[in-house]
């Protein structure tokens, strides 16, 4: 299931001093779009709430701009969900499973 891996994969994400904001977004999305219940969808929220209210504890945002470590994720949602174990039509067909 995407949320019991993607959770697990944030969970190991976020033990880094200073997150890789790019990759736990994408992973967010994939968990977002990927989910067929509301439990599944709704689990990157507060993860996405960290990185909003408190960026400057996890290295994200500042007053300053963007840690200087942040990157891009060089793969795509495709590529995260089939790490994931999901099916490669659900990221593309917005989670619907063909």
């Amino acid at each position: 299931t995407p949320c019991r891996v993607g959770t697990a994969k944030a969970a190991k994400l976020m033990l880094a001093p200073v997150w890789d904001n790019a990759t736990l977004e994408d992973l967010n999305i994939v968990m977002t779009d990927a989910s067929i219940c509301g439990l599944g969808q709704a689990a990157p929220n507060p993860v996405r709430c960290v990185q909003k209210y408190f960026a400057h504890e996890i290295g994200g945002l500042s007053a300053t701009g963007p840690s200087p470590d942040a990157s891009a994720l060089s793969g795509g949602s495709a590529a995260l969900a089939e790490s994931a174990g999901v099916p490669s039509g659900a990221v593309a067909n917005g989670g619907a499973l063909s």
